[in-house]
């Protein structure tokens, strides 16, 4: 259930499941897989990295200790140089408080960086391609 709410295109439904991490009585290992579902939707996929700035102090004290380096996940839908900037703000130092964190982290970072180079790349073409459509 959890998984279908997260998964939803609608912003509204996804804020609600991601409310659920915090104010439900979920164990954060049954909750935490709803940050990572609103990733694959262009409507949603800010959602979970806006949430986890906003929360980020109750998130480390609700989420048990193996769950917390994961967090720098939220990032991996980012394509472009502000929300990176915005990604290693929030993560570059906080990571590296917990176990695998500088590891998820830099991970996640070169996610970013190889979508945005992906798009330097080829975003041209691509637009030059539905121009013609």
């Amino acid at each position: 259930m959890i998984r279908a709410l997260s998964a939803s295109r609608e912003p509204k439904v996804v804020q609600a499941a991601l409310d659920l991490i915090l104010h439900s009585g979920l164990d954060g290992r049954q909750s935490f897989p709803v940050l990572f579902g609103p990733l694959a939707n262009p409507e949603t996929k800010r959602l979970p990295f806006e949430f986890v700035r906003a929360n980020y102090e109750e998130l480390i004290g609700r989420l048990p200790d193996d769950i917390r380096a994961f967090l720098p996940g939220v990032g991996t839908a980012f394509c472009d140089a502000d929300s990176r900037k915005e990604f290693v703000a929030l993560f570059e130092q906080s990571s590296n408080k917990f176990v695998g964190g500088p590891r998820n982290y830099r991970q996640a970072l070169e996610t970013i960086r190889l979508c945005e180079e992906r798009m330097a790349a080829e975003g041209a073409d691509v637009a030059a391609y539905f121009a013609r459509q």
